[in-house]
């Protein structure tokens, strides 16, 4: 992976990034210990326009996976992404990918193309020094794959104690309907903090 950043004026910037990958991390690691089943490689690559504290860009991933009967499924990623600062202490930042497989289930015969969309959202507010406010909406949808669906909200709210340990309350409620992959919304809730030093 390269990248290289630089400012086009004083206020306004750029960036590129690309890059190669080896890998499609399903399953378990071989006994190799290495999620490659092939040995062809994937591209990426991201250009981002920045303006003083906001940040808009677009990334794309293409490649190519065959299975161990060497049945080939060449795939596709695209979308943007966002960060911006509102009023010094609001964030709103996400990314959205659209994407299709043009043999997602590895078929011998007819492949079926499986397109697929989804990303997040995400606000963060600085309440004061101490304490700060994030929701974050997930959302996926995928063509003939309903189990890999998501859509679900996530309230957390943290404070912190000191500058290395923070506490941290979150919730996360399932939207998604239910359905025959789906039978069940699952609501969640954790309590927990973070320490580094």
């Amino acid at each position: 992976e390269v990248s290289y950043n630089f400012d086009v004026t004083e206020d306004f910037g750029m960036g590129l990034l690309a890059g190669i990958a080896g890998g499609n991390g399903i399953n378990s690691a071989d006994s190799n210990k290495t999620f490659d089943s092939d040995n062809l490689k994937n591209f990426y690559g991201r250009v981002n326009f920045s303006y003083g504290n906001q940040g808009i860009g677009i990334y794309a991933y293409s490649g190519h996976e065959k299975n161990s009967s060497e049945v080939k499924n060449d795939f596709y990623r695209i979308g943007p992404d966002f960060n911006f600062t509102l009023f010094d202490d609001w964030n709103i930042w996400g990314s959205y990918l659209f994407g299709e497989d043009d043999n997602g289930f590895f078929q011998t015969g007819a492949p079926s193309k499986i397109k697929s969309w989804g990303g997040f959202t995400g606000v963060t507010h600085k309440l004061n020094d101490d304490w700060i406010l994030s929701l974050l909406h997930n959302y996926v949808e995928v063509d003939l794959r309903p189990a890999l669906d998501v859509h679900v909200v996530t309230a957390n709210l943290s404070y912190y104690l000191m500058r290395n340990l923070k506490f941290t309350f979150e919730l996360t409620a399932d939207l998604q309907a239910t359905q025959s992959n789906h039978s069940q919304k699952t609501h969640t809730g954790e309590f927990g903090f973070v320490f580094a030093y």
